[in-house]
């Protein structure tokens, strides 16, 4: 499971520094579904295109539990409940009050940032872990 999970952020890494488009999903600029949507074609594995059903594609993860490969969900404004934008985990390090995830920023492109910084919390939503990176029960 762990090198299905890092091929995937690799991918996604990959896309460091691109800018933004909205509904971009190559290199010559991407948006933030996109990116995920592409992150995980690099396992053969077809998310759907809007933030929202990727949210629907996996089970909800407890923001303390977080593992790489989890997708985490923001809305817009504080207050509102709509996802608007989704981001992959890549490094969740709560020793260090820290949980790094990669989106596509429409200021700044694809980039890393902590989900525990304030801003990211007014708009945090939820979070899922994608079906693909659950073990199988025996």
């Amino acid at each position: 499971m762990e090198h299905l999970v890092n091929k995937v952020i690799k991918q996604a890494r990959s896309f460091l520094g691109v800018r933004y488009q909205w509904g971009g999903n190559s290199y010559m600029g991407i948006d933030c579904s996109g990116l995920i949507q592409e992150a995980f074609k690099a396992i053969g594995v077809m998310l759907p295109r809007i933030a929202g059903d990727q949210a629907k594609t996996g089970s909800f993860v407890e923001i303390d539990e977080l593992q790489p490969g989890d997708l985490v969900f923001f809305t817009d404004q504080p207050g509102n409940t709509t996802i608007t934008h989704v981001g992959m985990v890549t490094k969740p390090d709560y020793d260090k009050n820290s949980v790094i995830f990669i989106h596509a920023s429409t200021a700044q492109g694809v980039v890393e940032d902590d989900l525990l910084k304030p801003w990211w919390q007014e708009l945090y939503l939820t979070a899922s872990r994608p079906h693909i990176f659950k073990p199988i029960a025996s």
